[in-house]
């Protein structure tokens, strides 16, 4: 089902952080849920800086609308 896969933003990016190292990536949308791209796969960008990945924060989210922010 369509609605089951990754859909990118257009516009949109993501600065993460990782052990010191900051990189931007492209963020996706698959069922009303924030990802951004890592490595070759996604992870999940949550409430107040954290992911799905625990060595891995988020600091800004460009290009998308409040109303999908994580709370």
């Amino acid at each position: 089902m369509v609605a089951d896969l990754f859909h990118v933003i257009d516009d949109a990016q993501v600065v993460l952080r990782s052990k010191g190292v900051f990189r931007q990536a492209k963020v996706y949308e698959r069922c009303n849920k924030l990802y951004a791209a890592w490595g070759s796969g996604f992870i999940t960008i949550g409430r107040g800086g954290l992911t799905s990945l625990p060595n891995v924060s988020w600091l800004v989210v460009h290009g998308v609308d409040d109303g999908r922010m994580p709370r």
